[in-house]
């Protein structure tokens, strides 16, 4: 397997040392589009300032990634939106237990979590312009211990999957408004943690 430094040198063949690459500070790149700045994943940037560190001047990177719908041999390539930027959401919402037979003594957080379940799909349908795009998957549900008692929590996972920084503003924050007044409207409460994970991948069209 290629080492991280003949790669680089196999893509750009020149060489160019910069100090720039040898500093702290963060390496940005610029898209074509202007006013749009994104920060380089901290292993590329890694692998960057090794590159320049071996007097390799790097000009591009070319990442690769399976896709198995393609045919066998066909390689895919496209400017602008690739793939999706991912979010994990973890929400959870907090009532008070009570026995089956008294639910009106309760705040019950398993119908607060169906609700919310139910409305906030919602954002995708009706908040996201019909060109654009958005996932939102929960895929993982938890509470309760037995079914004859209202539990005092209920936990539920999904991500939020988007195309462009500003729909993954959009759907995180849509996210956090209808847990948050679900919970309201239930008599519940509610904590909202969107972990960030990967931005979307966005190929620049030079």
């Amino acid at each position: 397997m290629n080492s991280p430094e003949l790669t680089f040198a196999a893509m750009t063949g020149r060489t160019e040392p910069s100090p720039r690459l040898h500093s702290a500070e963060p390496v940005e790149h610029t898209r074509a589009r202007p006013n749009r700045r994104a920060r380089v994943h901290p292993t590329v940037r890694w692998r960057i300032a090794l590159a320049y560190a071996l007097g390799v001047k790097v000009d591009a990177i070319a990442a690769l990634h399976l896709w198995p719908e393609l045919p066998p041999g066909t390689v895919g390539i496209r400017d602008g939106a690739l793939t999706a930027a991912t979010d994990g959401v973890i929400v959870t919402f907090t009532g008070s237990q009570g026995h089956a037979a008294h639910p009106h003594k309760c705040v019950d957080p398993i119908v607060t979590a169906g609700q919310f379940l139910a409305n906030v799909q919602a954002v995708v349908a009706r908040e996201i312009a019909p060109l654009d795009a958005a996932v939102l998957t929960f895929g993982k549900i938890a509470g309760g211990h037995a079914g004859n008692i209202i539990p005092d929590t209920v936990t539920i996972e999904g991500t939020i999957r988007t195309l462009s920084p500003e729909t993954r503003e959009r759907m995180a924050a849509a996210v956090e408004r209808f847990a948050k007044s679900t919970a309201d409207g239930m008599r519940a409460s509610v904590a909202v943690t969107i972990r960030r994970g990967v931005p979307p991948l966005i190929s620049d069209p030079r």
